[in-house]
């Protein structure tokens, strides 16, 4: 594939992962707002974690994955 398409494909992807991510953090905090108060602060804390590692990981895949594209030239 040439370098060319590499990049697009990925910032493609990127974008999407981005948007994706945005959503899911978008649609977490919302459901624990502080103003939710049924819900405890150990469990709203936990729905943020699981929200927010993923998109760290996600990213350290897409930083790894854009320096192999990069040094492929």
């Amino acid at each position: 594939m040439p370098v060319s398409y590499a990049k697009l494909l990925f910032w493609v992807a990127a974008i999407c992962c981005f948007v994706a991510h945005a959503a899911i953090l978008r649609s977490v905090l919302r459901v624990s707002a502080p103003a939710d108060h049924s819900i405890s602060i150990r469990r709203r804390l936990t729905e943020v974690a699981w929200a927010v590692v993923p998109a760290i990981a996600l990213a350290a895949v897409l930083v790894t994955t854009w320096r192999g594209i990069i040094t492929r030239q």
